[in-house]
């Protein structure tokens, strides 16, 4: 009797151990599941941005080109625009662990390129579309900067869908370590992450304190 108690506890405890690894396999596969999605449309959104940097090259020489460049610029705009927002649910879900940081990091370099490209468009094309560049700090744990980048979230997201492709919106973490993004931030008098989270609109205008849609409509429209 003894050794046939012994026997189910036995067998429970192997049941119990098969399930529990079956259970971490599972778990490790689907993150590199997840992974693997993330990397795929990181590698393929960065063809898009040397496409539109090779088509930058173009237009300094054919300036018929602008609409093709501008264009391109968009549509980059609006993937890698798509791409963080999943990118952020996966975060929220805490679907990515381990590359989380890197990736985030290499989508942010990414997003500091499309930000150049957008600049040299504006300046070489006649163009409609407005840029609005929301630095914000990355795993902040200010909780009363936490809220006010919720809230800028949720503005900027609402602003977006206003606007659609009139707006190219590039949001970039400011504390990426990024030296090209750095030296960008810098040149608009940001030093540090205490000066986030900042709003520029067009390259001209900094706002620091939270505004509304219609606000922010106005600004864009005056500049």
């Amino acid at each position: 009797m003894v050794r046939k108690t012994n026997l189910i506890f036995l067998e429970a405890f192997l049941l119990t151990v098969i399930v529990f690894s079956l259970g971490i396999i599972l778990g490790i596969a689907v993150e590199s599941s997840y992974s693997n999605k993330v990397e795929q449309n990181y590698f393929n959104s960065e063809i898009y941005l040397l496409d539109a940097l090779a088509l930058n090259e173009f237009v300094d020489l054919n300036s018929h080109a602008c609409p093709d460049l501008i264009e391109s610029n968009l549509v980059f705009a609006d993937r890698i625009y798509e791409e963080a927002r999943t990118l952020e649910n996966l975060e929220e879900a805490e679907k990515l662990k381990d590359n989380l940081v890197l990736i985030h990091k290499r989508y942010d370099l990414l997003r500091t390129f499309l930000w150049l490209s957008s600049m040299k468009v504006r300046e070489k094309c006649s163009t409609d579309f407005s840029v609005v560049v929301y630095v914000y700090e990355y795993k902040t744990e200010d909780l009363a900067k936490f809220a006010d980048q919720e809230i800028w979230e949720i503005t900027l997201e609402n602003l977006k869908k206003e606007l659609g492709d009139k707006l190219v919106l590039i949001p970039i973490a400011g504390n990426s370590g990024i030296t090209t993004l750095d030296i960008l931030l810098k040149e608009k008098g940001i030093n540090s992450t205490e000066d986030l989270p900042v709003v520029i609109v067009n390259e001209k205008n900094i706002v620091t304190e939270v505004q509304t849609v219609e606000q922010l409509k106005e600004l864009i429209a005056n500049n």
